[in-house]
């Protein structure tokens, strides 16, 4: 996600939450399930890690 070379942070300091999730979908290889809120749930965890 935070890549310095293709990352959400790659040219900019700042990020949309959309754009966190559309990130985070993009990674993942075989789509979401049918929960709705499980994108909301990848992003928060994205967030979380420290680093």
């Amino acid at each position: 996600m935070f890549a310095p070379t293709n990352g959400l942070t790659a040219h900019k300091k700042i990020f949309s939450r959309a754009q966190l999730l559309a990130a985070v979908a993009n990674a993942l290889e075989h789509g979401i399930d049918a929960d709705p809120d499980r994108l909301e749930q990848l992003a928060d965890q994205v967030l979380a890690v420290e680093g």
